[in-house]
């Protein structure tokens, strides 16, 4: 695999030093630049390919994580901060590690394994949308869900069940995040904290859908739309 190529975003100069030293000592990773702000990022990435941001959470004028979600294709990222209260934000935006500083360089060369891990699958990941399924997260391994046998997702704080015909999953997200990527024909929201796949709904009574997973609750505010959609309007 080719080397990835990768910014440095961030404003403190022993922070850039210490990821400085540790990208220097790996063959496969190549620094295109270091800079010390977002919108400084922002220019470099118009002006170059990259692979990878190791991405400081608080920046002057725009912090990293605003940055990163006005990217609308951002590259793999790494977070790199001494405020672990931002993980799950992170998480949510989905990057691919978490460095809480400060860190060694073995836990760096792990962030850069898992980026180096998910570039390997970025076809085959990409190509998931045409073959109706999805990966998520689980303990550091990427997951291949086949959207078929998806009949249920709750949340749980920042934390959703996955609830699978044949498993079923804990991990973090939102229910906003999946709405965005599961197939709209299929997957309705049906409650304030419920995502059903209409294809599994064996019967709907009152404020109540039976599955072959049990019961999922109907809220008020969203019935209307499953009925018109139970009945293929």
């Amino acid at each position: 695999m080719a080397g990835l190529r990768c910014l440095i975003v961030e404003d403190q100069k022993p922070a850039q030093r210490i990821l400085q030293t540790y990208i220097s000592r790996l063959e496969h990773i190549e620094l295109v630049a270091t800079c010390g702000s977002a919108l400084e990022a922002m220019k470099l990435l118009q002006e170059y390919d990259v692979d990878l941001l190791f991405l400081d959470i608080h920046l002057p004028k725009m912090s990293g994580l605003s940055f990163l979600r006005s990217l609308s294709h951002p590259p793999n990222v790494v977070i790199t901060t001494a405020y672990s209260e931002h993980a799950i934000e992170g998480f949510e935006l989905d990057v691919a590690d978490y460095l809480l500083k400060p860190f060694s360089f073995e836990r760096f060369c792990k962030a850069v394994s898992k980026v180096r891990s998910g570039t390997q699958s970025n076809n085959r990941m990409s190509k998931n949308i045409h073959d109706n399924s999805v990966f998520i997260k689980v303990d550091g391994d990427l997951i291949r869900l086949d959207l078929s046998r998806l009949v249920h997702i709750a949340s749980d704080g920042n934390f959703l069940n996955i609830n699978m015909k044949d498993n079923r999953y804990y991990i973090l997200g939102t229910l906003h995040s999946w709405l965005e990527k599961l197939p709209k024909d299929s997957f309705l929201r049906v409650q304030k904290s419920h995502i059903v796949n209409i294809n599994y709904i064996e019967k709907i009574t009152g404020n109540q859908i039976a599955t072959c997973l049990g019961p999922v609750p109907i809220g008020r505010a969203y019935k209307d739309d499953l009925l018109r959609k139970a009945a293929g309007d």
